[in-house]
């Protein structure tokens, strides 16, 4: 007869997308919630952005920008107008933000950034590599990003000029016309050995039953009982 191993939830750092919130983030992400609480899977730790956001209009009803939320922040903000031109306000204080939060709150496992937590997310995994984040802080085991893209702020390209080692687990929908499929994929290319998922939502978490089986698969192998 097999006996059951106790063992500790694996603790993920959530960071949420650009006009959102860490509650926005956390009823967006309850489906994941469900997944992982099972068999003690893992614990979701949400973060809110420092930063309030700045407005933007876009077609694309499936985007980040949530209107039923009253209070909406960003990791860094822009205008809409200079976001391709990568003039992003606020990005070294939202990093220090987390890195703070995550010498105080942590140690964590594993990072998971949606959309703009996803960016960020990437960012604090090139720099754990580099040896660029702060040294008090405990180095992730994993990543997941869903429809994240490869930041492009002046100071971030040369983070990703080597293959990031860091197990990386990455999502994004095919019908998503916020952040594009091949830039999520670009994303991704900036890790070795990735695993992706193109799912056919659109700038969604993904909340199908195949996802739950990668992530499942993927998360599984970060556990060790409860005594190491």
């Amino acid at each position: 007869m097999s006996v059951s191993v106790p063992r500790r939830p694996l603790r993920i750092l959530c960071l949420h997308g650009y006009l959102q919130s860490a509650e926005v983030f956390e009823g967006k992400s309850k489906q994941l919630r469900k997944w992982f609480g099972k068999n003690n899977l893992a614990e979701l730790v949400y973060l809110n952005a420092p930063h309030v956001g700045i407005p933007i209009v876009n077609d694309d009803k499936e985007s980040e920008d949530d209107k039923s939320s009253v209070e909406q922040y960003g990791w860094y903000t822009f205008k809409l107008e200079e976001r391709a031109a990568g003039k992003w306000r606020g990005v070294e204080s939202g990093l220090e933000y987390i890195y703070d939060f995550m010498k105080s709150e942590g140690p964590f496992d594993g990072v998971l950034g949606f959309s703009q937590g996803a960016t960020i997310a990437a960012v604090i995994c090139a720099q754990q590599q580099l040896k660029l984040a702060p040294a008090d802080v405990p180095a992730l085991k994993f990543a997941i990003m869903f429809s994240g893209i490869k930041s492009f702020y002046h100071t971030h390209v040369p983070l990703f000029s080597n293959k990031i080692e860091l197990p990386s687990f990455h999502a994004f929908g095919q019908k998503d016309t916020w952040i594009t499929p091949d830039l999520s994929q670009e994303l991704a290319d900036c890790f070795n050995h990735p695993i992706v998922h193109a799912h056919p939502q659109g700038h969604v978490v993904p909340s199908k039953s195949e996802a739950k089986g990668l992530l499942i698969k993927f998360l599984e192998q970060f556990h060790t009982p409860v005594n190491q």
